[in-house]
């Protein structure tokens, strides 16, 4: 998939924005098969910003690896005139879901409506950008430092720009990485070429930014905090994704929003945990004293049919320590693998290699305050403070331990779960 810019908009797979009109290799301009001349719908994938009449159908034309494709254009405005600042970007896609489509309307933003809740791998639908990116775009906060000249934008996240104000949709393109290059956030699109009508000026800083050669940093956010959001609403046009290291840090904080709604979440499934155990256990409790007095005249216990079918009917016992081998904290995968042991005196589950047990740790030394210092602490040589709890670590093991993630302790709960079944844990 090949786009191409003029200025700062961004254009789309075999397509282009800006009346720039793509022929070679043929740009489609939101067309599919339609037998007319005018395109169906403008929206279809991307915002060309060209008229209804231009760009190409659909056609059966394969390339071959390694073939020259000369690529060929009409960019209708700016270049050619010294008047003007030039600029034109070439960027294309690699995406095994990329995909024309077999009708002309736009992908839908709500799972719900496309095969199987998978907007991203329903056929039906011509696509270019994942609706993963889309809904990230649409909820991002937008960078407040761009100019807007007089438009009033309707929003303020990166679905509202100068030239989309109104935040209108256009497949699965994020308006603003569109309209502007470099862009700063991650996206798909690899830079292809750059031609520029000054290049003594433009050419050193396009190669230094561009993020064929230099990262992007993006705020990564807890999966049932994002989830959430997005199933209430995502704040609406005010949206709740940062797009800055500061405010992205922020969410960490006790008493931010996402926080207080995650220990919300795990203080409701303490207690729900903790309920189905107390339940557990009254039954256990019951069934054994009834087995007590079912079995209170026998010279033998086991000769007891109470006890018999009890014990009979259990499918097997399991100790908390064989479930706890069964299913480690610290398994020997995933981000643990080769790191069983648990972190002794971390809040979170973290793991570290068999050689950082409790003995690699030990208390800070305190310094009492004096005339010219305060009262501080320090660890005895050949240790370091621990960062992930308030204890001193040896030097050899400080850095090693590495925290769970929280599907990897989802997995381990249901392990636990199998392991235990409808058992006792004795």
């Amino acid at each position: 998939m090949l786009s191409t810019k003029s200025i700062l908009v961004v254009a789309l797979a075999a397509s282009t924005h800006a009346d720039v009109y793509l022929h070679n290799m043929r740009g489609s301009n939101n067309r599919l098969d339609e037998a007319r001349r005018d395109r169906n719908n403008a929206n279809r994938m991307f915002d060309s910003q060209n008229n209804n009449r231009g760009g190409n159908n659909v056609g059966s034309l394969y390339f071959y690896a390694s073939e020259r494709l000369p690529l060929e254009w009409t960019n209708q405005h700016g270049c050619g005139n010294d008047a003007n600042d030039c600029q034109l970007i070439v960027q294309y896609m690699c995406d095994d879901r990329l995909r024309d489509g077999v009708t002309t309307r736009t992908i839908p933003q709500t799972p719900a409506q496309c095969a199987n809740g998978d907007c991203n791998n329903d056929a039906r639908y011509g696509m270019h950008e994942s609706y993963d990116y889309y809904m990230n775009c649409r909820y991002r906060k937008r960078n407040m430092g761009l100019f807007n000249a007089d438009r009033n934008l309707n929003g303020r996240t990166a679905r509202f720009t100068r030239q989309n104000n109104n935040g209108n949709r256009n497949g699965y393109e994020c308006p603003e990485e569109r309209d502007n290059y470099p862009y700063w956030h991650p996206t798909p699109w690899i830079d292809l070429a750059v031609m520029t009508d000054t290049p003594s000026r433009h050419c050193a800083w396009y190669q230094a930014e561009s993020e064929n050669v230099k990262g992007r940093q993006y705020c990564s956010l807890v999966d049932k905090w994002y989830h959430h959001m997005i199933a209430n609403g995502g704040n609406g046009n005010n949206g709740f994704i940062p797009n800055t290291e500061e405010t992205c840090l922020a969410l960490n904080e006790e008493t931010s929003q996402m926080m207080t709604f995650l220990s919300a979440q795990a203080l409701a499934a303490t207690q729900q945990q903790m309920a189905a155990i107390t339940e557990e256990n009254a039954r256990c409790e019951s069934s054994m004293l009834d087995l007590q007095a079912a079995c209170a005249g026998a010279a033998n216990v086991t000769a007891c049919s109470a006890y018999t079918t009890f014990f009979g009917n259990a499918s097997k016992f399991v100790t908390v320590d064989a479930m706890e081998a069964a299913c480690p904290i610290c398994p020997d995968s995933g981000s643990s693998a080769g790191l069983p042991m648990l972190h002794p005196f971390a809040n979170c589950h973290s793991c570290g290699p068999s050689s950082c047990d409790a003995s690699a740790f030990s208390m800070p030394i305190e310094i009492p305050a004096t005339n010219t210092s305060n009262a501080t602490t320090m660890c005895a040589s050949g240790s370091v403070m621990d960062t992930l709890s308030s204890m001193c670590i040896t030097s050899a093991c400080a850095g090693q331990f590495v925290q769970r993630t929280g599907a990897e302790q989802e997995e381990t709960d249901t392990c636990r779960q199998t392991e235990v079944g409808s058992t006792k844990i004795l």
